[in-house]
């Protein structure tokens, strides 16, 4: 049930036989490619640079001659390099900048991504379960929802939606309730509050939003949260060393089927949590030998349940991946999560 998305994703990609007489660590500073374009230049956070394949199968495409990939962290001037013709496509468009584009520029895939923050369960405050739920219960969704409209809506789970056997939990999923929430930290090891840290991507206008209202939101049950704006690579290594208190991120999957986010939760320690991932690996291999669709599903509603009821890693809202893509091109075909092929697209007639 797993092995063809798991071949079908961005990250199986085709090898040459012994990394084409090289090692291991000479072939990837110098990857070759193995579609319509093939590298001519790279560099790790920066530009690559892309050059039509002779040898694709298919003579008539790539319809260019050279793709420039580049890295421009910050939204505002990725907008202007667009609105000024110099970029001609701009992925991930944050929801919160992407009313400013044209309509008819952005490209809107099917709601397939998780918005949510992770409690690190390794040390003290969240290392208790019931600061946790208190956590959970003291989030305005309504709120976060109503900064990301239209292109979020509430969460129903943990586990991004609209994929193969994906099933939802079987109890609701966290709502406000700062009743409930203040009942919690009452009773949790810290009903006074503490002091914690939340780090976020700060080239991300739709994580900086959700900072300040959970902020906010925690403040009324006694945590004084610290917002630490981070770049990019320094987020994500802070974020995979479990090392501050909350984080905050957006997944969605890169395969059609609902293995992938089950292994990109494992893989980041139960969404930046830490909490233990060997049953979610169990669960996972119990999915992998289902017989049946309601096999599969039902094991994905245990785990989304179980989700619920430890708190480690919250979602927050489900949305949708935005593209900005020039209306003059055609063929530009984005699959659910946000990939997309280059030889289709060309320019319009």
């Amino acid at each position: 049930i797993t092995i063809l998305p798991f071949l079908s994703a961005s990250v199986s990609g085709i090898m040459p036989k012994d990394y084409a007489g090289m090692t291991r660590e000479e072939f990837l500073q110098n990857p070759i490619g193995a579609g319509p374009y093939q590298v001519d230049e790279w560099s790790v956070g920066g530009q690559i640079v892309l050059s039509a394949n002779p040898h694709f199968y298919d003579p008539e495409r790539p319809y260019y001659d050279k793709v420039i990939i580049d890295t421009v962290p910050d939204e505002t001037e990725r907008q202007i390099l667009f609105e000024g013709g110099d970029a001609d496509i701009i992925e991930y468009l944050s929801p919160t900048v992407a009313p400013q584009y044209d309509a008819g520029a952005v490209v809107q895939v099917p709601v397939h991504s998780v918005e949510h923050i992770g409690l690190n369960v390794l040390q003290p405050p969240f290392d208790d379960p019931l600061a946790r739920q208190a956590v959970a219960y003291a989030l305005d969704y309504d709120a976060i929802v109503a900064g990301l409209a239209p292109y979020f809506d509430l969460p129903s789970g943990i586990l991004a939606p609209n994929i193969q056997n994906w099933a939802p939990p079987t109890k609701p999923y966290y709502r406000q309730d700062l009743e409930m929430a203040k009942d919690l930290m009452a009773q949790s090891s810290v009903p006074d509050g503490a002091a914690v840290e939340f780090i976020y991507d700060v080239g991300n206008d739709l994580d900086t939003l959700i900072g300040q209202i959970v902020q906010a939101n925690l403040a009324e049950i006694g945590f004084d949260v610290t917002l630490t704006g981070l770049e990019t690579g320094a987020f994500l290594d802070r974020a995979f060393s479990i090392d501050a208190d909350i984080t905050v991120w957006n997944y969605g999957a890169v395969s059609p089927d609902i293995s992938d986010p089950l292994s990109w939760v494992a893989v980041t320690g139960w969404l930046f949590s830490g909490y233990e991932t060997d049953t979610l690996w169990n669960d996972f291999f119990e999915y992998a030998v289902s017989a049946t669709p309601e096999e599969a599903q039902a094991v994905i509603a245990r785990i989304q349940d179980g989700a619920i009821d430890e708190a480690a890693a919250i979602a927050v809202a489900e949305g949708t991946y935005l593209h900005g893509v020039n209306p003059s091109l055609t063929g530009f075909e984005s699959a659910p999560w946000g990939l997309h092929y280059y030889d289709t697209i060309a320019p319009g007639s």
